[in-house]
């Protein structure tokens, strides 16, 4: 269902959507990696 919606949306601001949720995927790894940093 979010892939189709995704198509209809203009591609430069699904790039920056998709690098959005990467960064913020990465900090929940680097977080669940160092709980000790609670950044």
């Amino acid at each position: 269902m979010i892939i189709n919606k995704c198509k209809t949306w203009k591609k430069p601001y699904l790039e920056k959507f998709l690098r959005i949720v990467d960064f913020m995927n990465m900090m929940i790894k680097l977080s669940q990696l160092n709980p000790k940093k609670e950044t």
